[in-house]
């Protein structure tokens, strides 16, 4: 069976000078609870920032 990603990339890479990938940036933030009485000792929550970007281009 072919690898249709590998055939994709290969395909961009020939007929486009450059690919981007936009992020927004992302703020996660931990909390700990020493007792436990959640059930967990440590627990996150993440958001994203539309405002800050991270670019990557090849």
């Amino acid at each position: 069976m072919p690898d249709y990603a590998a055939i994709t990339i290969q395909h961009l890479m020939s007929s486009t000078s450059k690919i981007s990938v936009t992020a927004p940036a992302r703020l996660h933030m931990g909390f700990i609870d020493l007792s436990g009485s959640l059930g967990r000792h440590f627990g996150s929550i993440g958001i994203a920032l539309n405002e800050i970007n991270t670019r990557l281009t090849l």
